[in-house]
């Protein structure tokens, strides 16, 4: 199992849809020993990793496992939340 980098993200901003690449067989579950940013989610049947971040966490690794009958597989994702910003001048 794999994913694509996930790009970095701000507080309240989608991460997008970020399915994982399967060799072999398809899992029955997916899950991840820690729990993810709050506001983002690991769906546990196909594995999307979605979801808008309530805080920010920096740079944090967290391990996603596929399982089946035959195993279990893993692979690291890195997720970045930032602080949003607001805007630096506004003009009219």
């Amino acid at each position: 199992v794999a994913y694509d980098p996930i790009p970095a993200t701000n507080v309240g901003y989608s991460i997008g849809k970020n399915k994982p690449r399967i060799v072999g067989g398809w899992p029955n579950r997916f899950f991840s020993d820690t729990a993810l940013p709050p506001g983002i989610s690991l769906n546990p049947t196909t594995g999307e990793i979605t979801g808008s971040p309530l805080s920010a966490t920096g740079a944090k690794n967290y391990v996603i496992y596929a399982q089946n009958d035959i195993g279990t597989v893993n692979t690291t994702v890195t997720i970045t939340v930032n602080e949003s910003s607001a805007p630096s001048s506004i003009t009219y």
